[in-house]
Parts: structure tokens; C-alpha cells; sequence
């Protein structure tokens, strides 16, 4: 096991048709041995930062190994003559709960973190992932700056709604709101006439949590709005034409 994490649980193992190199699928990732199994090393480039969940190993002409996994970022994947970064090559490993235009960059929201890319290219993790709890569900990109954006949705704990801010398109994360209970955050919202005013709507809002969270510095800092408590907020809409007015939708 020289090489391997501790507690590597084993989903696959197969030789290569030259018989040079062993391969190993965990639960934590893709690891190739060439003596035998005497060592290891990770084979884990170009996955996400929480590998996907192995569970296939194929060898293609000239070499390619082929991986089938599950899980967040699961699907098909490619290394080209068996030498990683693997790429992703088919089948969806996540819905898609949003997607925003940010400047030069396209972002979408999935159950494992905020994904993003340029146009024509094929969007790529964020620092914004799974290892933190990070089920996407709403994105909002800063109108006072295109490489600035909120991510809310729900943690690892299922019901803990929480809110990461990214900056520099999507190279940094920081969690800036958490609410265990709260269920999960559904919308985000800029305010049209003060973009340093942003709304979050939370659903279902239980255990007492607020519906409606309120920041007054693009999205950094939040403070609950009182009196929303259990109104389970589906949607916010700011009125284009009246400074101030919202309008909540609950479900």
C-alpha cells in the first residue's frame, strides 16, 4: 500500500494489455503501480479535487485507458495513452440547478460546486467544490464587477443553506453565510439600483430560520430579515422601477 491514502477502498484493479502497469479505481481516486504493486502513485490529473468513485478500467488502441465512475464528476473519462490529465468524454455526472453569464466566463451551478469556462470551452471545477458541501443551487455574478460571484445552495449536513463568494473567477472561495436548518438558499438577488444590496431567498426555512437574508456589502457579510420566519422563499424579484420594492415568491 506504499503510496496509497490510508483506508483506500478498493473498487477496481486491472493490468494493462503490455502487462507494465497495474491500475487501481478507489473510492478516493485512481492510482497506477509499474512494479507490481510495490508502490503506488496518484493518476488523479484533470479530475475534479474529489475524485469521482470509480467503478470501471478499459484499455483503448495506442495506449488510452478509459474510466467509468460515479458520483459528483462521474461519467466517462479519457487519459490518452495512459498518461493523466484524464478529460471528461461523456454523460452528465450532475443536473444542472443554474447557470450565469459572468464576462468572458459561462458558470453553472451543480450539486458538487460551481463550474465555469469560457465560451466554446468545456467548464472546469471551481474553488468552490465538493469537499466543502457545496450543492449549488442559485448563482448571482456581481454586476459591479464580471469576475466576482455568489454561490448559495446547502452543505454537507443536508439542511445547513449556505452562501461562498468567488472571486477572480472562480480561483478563490470563501464560505460568507451558513444556516443550519434552513434548509437550502434558493435565489440570490443584486438590487438594480445598489449593487451592494443582495437578497437570499431561503427554502424551506425550518427550525425557526428566517426566509431572507440581506447583504449591504455585494454579498461579504449577511444579516437574517426579521419577520420571515418559515415563509420558505422560492424566488426574489427587485421592481426595476421602484427603488426598495420586492417581491418574494413562497412556496
Amino acid at each position: 500500500s506504499t503510496g496509497l491514502p490510508g483506508g483506500t477502498s478498493a473498487q477496481v484493479l486491472k493490468l494493462d494489455p503490455a502487462g507494465a502497469r497495474l491500475w487501481l479505481g478507489a473510492l478516493d481516486g485512481v492510482f497506477v503501480s509499474g512494479n507490481g504493486a510495490n508502490s503506488w502513485a496518484s493518476a488523479n490529473a484533470g479530475l475534479p479535487s474529489q475524485p469521482p468513485i470509480a467503478l470501471a478500467l478499459a484499455f483503448g488502441l495506442g495506449g488510452d485507458v478509459w474510466l467509468g465512475a460515479e458520483a459528483s464528476g462521474g461519467g466517462v473519462w479519457r487519459a490518452p495513452g495512459g498518461v493523466p490529465p484524464w478529460t471528461h468524454v461523456a454523460f452528465a455526472a450532475e443536473p444542472i440547478h443554474d447557470a450565469q453569464f459572468a464576462g468572458a466566463q459561462r458558470v453553472v451551478g451543480l450539486y458538487n460546486g460551481a463550474w465555469a469556462a469560457a465560451a466554446g470551452d468545456i467548464v472546469a471545477s471551481t474553488a468552490w467544490q465538493f469537499d466543502l458541501g457545496t450543492d449549488t443551487r442559485t448563482l448571482a455574478v456581481d454586476p459591479a464587477d464580471p469576475t466576482r460571484w455568489l454561490a448559495g445552495g446547502v452543505g454537507a449536513f443536508i439542511d445547513n443553506a449556505n452562501i461562498g463568494l468567488l472571486t477572480g473567477d472562480g480561483a478563490s472561495a470563501a464560505k460568507v453565510y451558513e444556516r443550519f436548518g434552513a434548509g437550502h438558499v434558493r435565489d440570490l438577488a443584486f438590487d438594480p439600483f445598489n449593487p451592494g444590496v443582495v437578497l437570499a431567498g431561503l427554502y424551506p426555512a425550518g427550525f425557526g430560520n428566517e426566509a431572507i437574508a440581506r447583504s449591504t456589502d455585494s454579498g461579504q457579510t449577511w444579516t437574517d430579515v426579521p419577520g420571515t420566519v418559515g415563509w420558505s422563499c422560492d424566488s426574489l424579484a427587485h421592481d426595476p422601477f421602484t427603488p426598495g420594492r420586492v417581491l418574494a415568491l413562497l412556496g
